[in-house]
């Protein structure tokens, strides 16, 4: 029910993630960056087959709906009270003295300086029920990165907030459709085996 929220009638076949690492520099905080890596993301939807929806289900999808506008309403709020937070935290740090202020620079500089890296990503839709034949489309990606840089583009550890380079890398972007596709993801296929298929059809060169 994952897509319910955004009003969307489609279900998740298969949603995981293979590998998420976090390198913090415990002793280097503030001088050298913080890396995210997120290995394997694989995502395959499907249309809902309202033909065997029952009547809870629908319930939970309109539910769904409701839900997120309630969340969404929260989040309004509570990004307006968050801000308004945050000035009253700005105007005591300038008369808090610099141990505040040194507190805060370095914050900033952590998370100025989180690397990101997504590799070998694949996102499918697949759709049996709305064409004569099987059809899928969908999108990979070896490799996204996020860093910081230089002036140059050199990847680099930035302390200087007043200015901020960034660069985002992207390796073998592809995009696809299958028409009358001879395979799709069997809803018995185990998560070793969907992630296998899946990453196969992902170009790394």
């Amino acid at each position: 029910e994952a897509l319910y929220a955004w009003g969307l009638p489609l279900d998740i076949k298969a949603g995981y993630i293979e590998r998420a690492e976090l390198q913090l520099p415990w002793n280097r905080l503030g001088s050298e960056p913080v890396t995210i890596t997120l290995d394997g993301i694989y995502l395959v939807a499907s249309p809902v087959d309202e033909s065997r929806s029952d009547e809870g289900a629908k319930r939970e999808w309109r539910w769904a709906r409701k839900q997120a506008r309630i969340d969404h309403l929260s989040a309004q709020r509570s990004t307006a009270e968050g801000g308004k937070r945050a000035s009253e935290t700005e105007a005591e740090a300038d008369g808090g003295g610099a141990g505040q202020g040194g507190r805060l620079s370095r914050l900033t500089r952590i998370v100025n300086n989180v690397q990101l890296s997504f590799r070998s990503v694949h996102v499918r839709y697949e759709d049996a029920l709305n064409s004569t034949a099987p059809f899928a489309l969908g999108a990979t990606l070896a490799e996204l990165s996020v860093y910081s840089a230089d002036e140059r583009g050199e990847r680099a550890y930035n302390a200087d907030g007043s200015v901020q380079y960034k660069v985002a890398a992207l390796r073998c972007l592809a995009v696809y459709h299958h028409c009358a596709c001879d395979r799709v993801l069997q809803p018995d296929a185990t998560l070793d085996a969907a992630a296998r298929w899946l990453r196969g059809l992902v170009h790394s060169d």
